[in-house]
């Protein structure tokens, strides 16, 4: 497997040096083109602009003249040389349109008499028997050839149509994407290629024509000389036979072609694999039975030259056939690979369309979800969305149902072409039933997260409403209090204390303190009612801060939702991406059998040539053994000159045939060449399509983070080039309708023609029938003469009218003649730049060899450079991932910190109220020891004790947990701290790189091109290897040469951009270990402060 992943390794370097030389070449070509061109278009100005200075007083002088002779009315003196122009122009067109009228007049006479005298001829013609049947032919081979000349114009019209549609497409797609560009390019070269191909097949078919026909009159020539008359019965038979064959070939041709043309409709529907198994399976039984045709074809040679020759002309013969088959074969593979291609641009706008529907469905979610907080009946959206969801899964359902029905009928009736079809139908069902399904379940989970958060809320109501209600009970026992209060008040009215002074003083002592007491208990129940207040207050606050905070908390659910969907979306069109990637992968694998067996059809073709040559030696051997045995026998030498012109002649026409056939299998070779080319040129292209699904990939990676901030460009971006791509679909359906609206013109035309056919056997039926009724024509003319005559009377009218015009038209071509003459003057001075420019071309060409060779060495060194920049590419993609990695775990980490710091704010929020309340309760606690009162304060005493013991026992459970998750941050710290040394180590190595390679760049500052000599072939493998080792054995093996092909790329801002990114990211992770140090400081802090709170309160409670 390695070994064979090598070769292929081998293989795709060498097909990237053959693109990358035809690139060149193409691009040199059309660079020296264009300058041509523009020296061209640069002479032609001057010379125009010299001859027009010139010109100007003899044009005024003619224009002056045809006023005259055209009699115009000037309107003004004062006119300018472009306004009399237009003057004579629209005189000579209302003059053209008369002249017109009456030619169409004239035609129109001449055609009836025309008609009546073919007529007449037809008849005479008929009658006598002699030639009519050629005659006919003739006239409606030059109907036909009229009909093609109006379509050749039809299909040059369409041809320029195409190249303006094709020159607005190349606009649009160099506007939006410069390697559209070069896929154009690569696509035209394919085609060129192809066509070359196709090209070289044909000529060499008519040489093989040629040549089988001159082997004919060679035979015929020896008949002729009386040499072997038992032959000439045989020839005849052959070229009956081979009459027969011809006929055949052109019906099969004709089938081929209807074939075609099925088959074209049809190729969307059938996979190009089947038609590349059957053309191998036919190509294998026809090099079979054409090695069964050379072994039948060995028997033993027979002196006679006439039998080698006959035997020679069957192996042309059958080379011939051979030749076709392979044409044959050829051009179906050529089919399938063009269809490949096809079906991979297709996929390529099959997979930009999901990325635009994805792009749309998560602007649709987005909107949902700010739809959904806007609105307060959440749960009655959601509900309508799940109908609507299951109206779409019923239609949906409907449509699956309708689908399955309308294969069943295909099926049916198209089993064994449609049935791979179907099966990809059925996929595509089942990933849309998947995709659904996942839509139920992500629609389920929002129904079950929105429902625990009304839950939550509700909850959260239900405590608040739970506060106020006790709160406003204990207002209510505070005003009842008060109301006591006062009713003892006016109970305990003070009478005359003179009077009762002496009798009632302990009694007065007595009211005297409990009025104090009283008065204290009234004074501090407003106190009470106030903080009461203060805390309902507090308490509508916290409720506003846990709203603001669970709607934050919406929002970063949502978030992180959408975020999930991303991933999964991508992840599938990975997993898609890597499936297709596969399948490229095995078709690679097909195409490179394919490639062997054409080199083994090859190699078996060179075999024949060899056996051919061992024959030749043979025969020669043989001729030259009778000729040494005379020279032998007869001493003095006699001569037999026709035996040796003989000889002499075959061993000519065997030499020049074995000429032919080498140049044959180098003609094969060419083909399996240029066929090789074109399957690496497209697994260069499934390459480029792979890279650029990578570089997709990158670049989606790097979409993740920011694409808060630039989705509204990327969206307009992508709304612009949706419309670009329809305008192009558009323009594409509306040219392919245009050729087969040609193809179905061409196809009229051939049923025209066989129309034609019948109307010729019509004709001959109809012609034994006009003999009947030639005297009742004859008749019939002595009227026709008569019209004829008054036709001559109208036309002499006619044509004295037309003298008249033509006499005043020839005044007028004569004076266009001189300015022909003056044009013609000036064409021959452009022809003599011409022959100068041809001869500076030609030392041009010279230049272009000398580049070529140039070119072919600088191709060997950039072979290196790719190496190297793949390697380079490797390890950076390697590094980008690792920063990756690091880059998500720091964001968790900042995600931990900031829901410790919330945590640690709700605590020390939790604590001052704590505090608050423990005070007021305190103040409270010592007002009842005073105050000894009734039992309802006893009452709301040890209600609000139980309170406090419950909140003690939460506090002290929070504190545990505080507790555990201060543990579990310092942990994390621990593991923050390693990453963080760990990511510090490979910021150091990057900064040792970039030092080096800044010294690797001033090194090769110094010197324009690298010494080093271009890698062999066989050194790619350990160029590979080299991919596993350290950085500092890259720098030195590659140089000064990474900086420049980084320079070139743009590699080098790239990394010192890294860099600053993995600068800015260690100094935010220091801040944020910080941030988190300070929070357990505070945290502990608080722990201490609850612990000591505890230690006060438990005694005293």
């Amino acid at each position: 497997m390695e070994t064979r992943r090598e070769q292929v390794e081998k293989a795709y370097a060498q097909l990237s040096e053959y693109y990358s030389q035809l690139q060149a070449a193409y691009n040199v070509i059309y660079a020296q083109l264009k300058q041509l061109e523009t020296e061209r278009e640069n002479d032609s100005k001057q010379q125009n602009a010299s001859v027009s200075i010139s010109n100007i007083d003899n044009v005024l002088s003619v224009v002056d003249k045809m006023i005259s002779e055209l009699k115009l009315e000037l309107e003004r003196s004062d006119l300018d040389l472009d306004e009399k122009i237009l003057l004579i122009q629209t005189a000579l067109r209302a003059k053209l349109t008369e002249l017109e009228e009456h030619r169409l007049a004239i035609t129109e006479h001449r055609r009836t008499n025309e008609a009546l005298h073919e007529q007449l001829r037809c008849l005479e013609e008929e009658t006598q028997k002699i030639g009519g049947e050629s005659r006919d032919s003739k006239a409606r081979l030059l109907q036909l050839e009229d009909d093609l000349k109006w379509k050749q114009d039809e299909c040059v019209s369409l041809r320029r149509r195409v190249d303006e549609l094709q020159s607005t497409i190349n606009q649009l797609i160099s506007r939006s994407k410069e390697s559209d560009a070069a896929k154009l390019a690569t696509r035209q070269a394919d085609v060129d290629a192809l066509f070359r191909a196709n090209a070289e097949l044909a000529h060499t078919n008519v040489r093989l024509q040629n040549e089988l026909d001159e082997n004919e009159d060679r035979m015929v020539s020896m008949n002729d000389m009386g040499h072997v008359p038992e032959l000439q019965a045989e020839l005849l038979k052959m070229r009956l036979n081979e009459r027969s064959l011809l006929q055949q070939l052109t019906e099969l041709q004709e089938r081929l072609d209807d074939a075609e043309g099925k088959l074209k409709t049809l190729a969307s529907e059938e996979k190009p694999q089947c038609v590349l198994m059957t053309g191998t399976q036919c190509g294998d039984v026809d090099m079979t039975e054409n090695r069964q045709h050379t072994r039948e074809e060995q028997p033993t040679l027979r002196p006679s030259t006439v039998e080698l020759d006959v035997n020679e002309s069957m192996e042309l013969r059958n080379e011939v056939k051979r030749l076709e088959t392979v044409e044959k074969l050829l051009n179906e593979r050529i089919m399938c690979l063009e269809d490949q291609l096809l079906e991979g641009e297709e996929r390529l706008q099959e997979l930009e369309e999901e990325l635009a529907d994805e792009r749309e469905k998560m602007l649709t979610l987005k909107t949902d979800i700010a739809a959904m907080e806007n609105k307060s009946a959440f749960g009655c959206g959601q509900q309508q969305r799940l109908e609507k969801s299951g109206v779409e899964q019923i239609s949906f359902q409907g449509e699956v149902d309708g689908s399955s029905s309308i294969r069943d009928a295909e099926i049916s009736t198209d089993d064994l072409w449609r049935g791979e079809e179907l099966e990809k139908v059925k996929n595509e069902l089942e990933r849309t039933r998947k995709e659904l399904l996942d839509q139920k379940k992500l629609t389920v989970l929002l129904e079950s997260s929105a429902n625990e958060q009304i839950a939550a809320n509700e909850v959260e109501r239900s405590g608040h409403v739970q506060e106020m209600e006790r709160i406003k009970c204990e207002l209510s026992s505070v005003r009842r209090e008060l109301e006591v209060a006062q009713e003892r008040l006016r109970r305990n009215q003070v009478p005359e204390l003179g009077t009762e002074n002496q009798e009632m003083g302990w009694e007065l002592e007595d009211f005297q303190e409990v009025n104090s007491t009283e008065m204290s208990v009234i004074v501090a129940k407003p106190q009470a009612s106030e903080e009461c207040e203060s805390i309902h207050k507090r308490a509508k606050e916290e409720h506003r801060t846990n709203v603001n905070v669970m709607t934050a908390i919406r929002n970063d659910l949502s978030s992180a939702e959408v975020q999930k969907r991303n991933l999964e979306a991508v992840n599938e069109q990975v997993k898609v991406l890597h499936q297709e990637l596969t399948q490229a992968y095995q078709r690679i694998s097909e195409l490179e059998l394919q490639i062997e067996q054409k080199v083994c059809a090859l190699v078996d073709a060179e075999k024949e040539l060899a056996v051919l040559r061992e024959r030749l030696s043979k025969v020669e051997s043989e001729r030259r053994r009778p000729e040494m045995q005379v020279n032998n026998e007869d001493g003095w030498g006699i001569e037999v000159p026709l035996a040796e012109q003989i000889v002499e002649c075959d061993l000519a026409s065997e030499r020049n045939r074995r000429k032919e056939a080498e140049a044959l299998a180098g003609n094969l070779r060419n083909v399996a060449a240029t066929l090789r080319a074109q399957i690496d040129d497209i697994q260069q292209k499934w390459l480029e399509e792979i890279q650029n699904v990578e570089d997709k990939q990158a670049e989606i990676e790097k979409l993740r983070s920011v694409i808060a901030s630039r989705t509204e460009l990327q969206e307009a971006e992508h709304q612009r080039s949706e419309s670009e791509l329809e305008t192009l679909c558009e323009e594409r359906r509306r040219v392919q309708d245009e050729l087969t609206s040609a193809e179905n013109e061409k196809i009229r035309l051939e049923e025209q023609l066989i129309s034609s056919k019948m109307l010729c056997d019509d004709l001959k039926t109809e012609l034994q029938l006009q003999k009947a009724g030639y005297v009742e024509l004859i008749n019939k003319y002595d009227e026709t003469k008569r019209c004829y005559e008054d036709a001559q009377v109208t036309l002499q009218t006619a044509d004295a009218e037309r003298l008249s015009l033509l006499e005043r038209l020839q005044s007028k071509d004569n004076e266009l003649n001189d300015l022909h003459c003056q044009l013609e003057a000036c064409h021959t001075h452009t022809k003599e730049a011409d022959q100068q420019l041809a001869s500076k071309l030609e030392g041009k060409e010279v230049q272009v060899m000398e580049l070529e060779s140039r070119l072919s060495e600088v191709k060997r060194q950039l072979e290196e450079k790719e190496m190297q920049n793949s390697l380079l590419k490797d390890s950076e993609a390697r590094l980008l991932d690792s920063v990756d990695q690091y880059g998500s775990q720091a964001e968790k980490y900042q995600e931990e910190v900031a829901r410790l710091q919330k945590v640690v704010d709700m605590l020390e929020k939790e604590r001052r109220e704590l505090e608050e309340k423990l005070e007021v309760r305190e103040e409270e606690m010592e007002r009842t020891h005073n105050v000894e009162s009734a039992s309802t304060a006893s009452l709301m005493v040890t209600n609000e004790s139980s309170l406090t013991n419950q909140q003690l026992e939460s506090l002290i459970a929070e504190r545990d947990e505080l507790r555990h998750q201060l543990k579990e941050a310092e942990s994390r710290l621990n593991l923050a701290v390693q990453e963080k040394l760990s990511i510090t180590r490979l910021y150091e190595q990057l900064r040792a790189r970039l030092a080096a390679r800044r010294q690797a760049k001033v090194s090769g500052a110094d010197t324009s091109r690298r010494s080093s000599t271009a890698a062999s072939e066989k050194d790619v493998p350990q160029q590979q290897q080299a991919v596993n080792e350290p950085a500092s054995l890259l720098l030195g093996h590659y140089g000064s040469y990474q900086e420049n092909s980084c320079r070139s790329q743009g590699y080098s801002e790239a990394i010192d951009r890294f860099l600053e990114d993995i600068e800015h990211f260690l100094e935010n992770q220091e801040h944020n270990y910080n941030i988190v140090e300070e929070v357990v400081g505070s945290v502990i802090c608080l722990l201490e402060q609850k612990s000591n709170y505890d230690r006060v309160v438990t005694p005293s409670l």
